[in-house]
């Protein structure tokens, strides 16, 4: 059942990711849905005053 799952997934991504008529669309379409989920650090430092005694 779980081989079943991924190769169901697996399908729908790459048919999800293969809409475009060029190769550069589906690019330009992975980079947005890659960008939905960017994540910013603001304060790197956040944590640093905290393990100091």
């Amino acid at each position: 059942m779980a081989g079943w799952v991924d190769d169901q997934q697996h399908l729908l991504y790459k048919a999800y990711f293969s809409q475009g008529a060029t190769q550069a669309e589906n690019d330009a379409h992975l980079a947005r849905e890659n960008a939905k989920y960017k994540i910013t650090v603001k304060d790197p430092d956040f944590f640093a005053g905290a393990a100091k005694p």
